[in-house]
């Protein structure tokens, strides 16, 4: 199989066609002085979509759905 060059896009590049949207929350240890900081769910949509409110965009159907390990990356 013969391997293709990936080319790495930023982030800046890529928020001009892409909005993202997540829920967060924090859990707090007993161990631990400050909450760690979990994403239950992450939401990446092209901009050229209209959706006038967030119920609309709960209930579309996704392009394709990735599982993402906490804690993760992504920051509110």
């Amino acid at each position: 199989m013969k391997n293709l060059p990936l080319e790495f896009i930023y982030a800046n590049v890529i928020k001009k066609e892409f909005s993202v949207f997540g829920h967060f929350y924090d859990v707090k240890l007993d161990t631990q002085r400050d909450p760690f900081r979990f994403r239950s769910v992450l939401e990446i949509v092209k901009e050229t979509i209209p959706f006038s409110d967030s119920q609309e965009l709960a209930s579309a159907r996704p392009d394709a759905v990735f599982i993402i390990m906490n804690p993760g990356g992504s920051n509110p």
